[in-house]
């Protein structure tokens, strides 16, 4: 088993997974419905885990 790379002290392949959760977690935000209360805590639910995640990867 190799170890895992690192750059500057960070695991490349969970910054990797990081940066795809957030592009994943945008793209999924769309306010076409007309409903404003729901669009609002998709994007509040969204941050609040995007946020839970980074915390996880810059406790390492």
């Amino acid at each position: 088993m190799q170890p895992e790379a690192q750059q500057d002290g960070v695991n490349v392949a969970a910054f990797g997974h990081l940066k795809q959760r957030v592009l994943e977690v945008l793209s999924s935000l769309s306010y076409r419905t007309g409903e404003l209360s729901s669009y609002l805590l998709e994007i509040a639910q969204g941050v609040s885990e995007l946020k839970n995640f980074s915390y996880g990867f810059n406790a390492r």
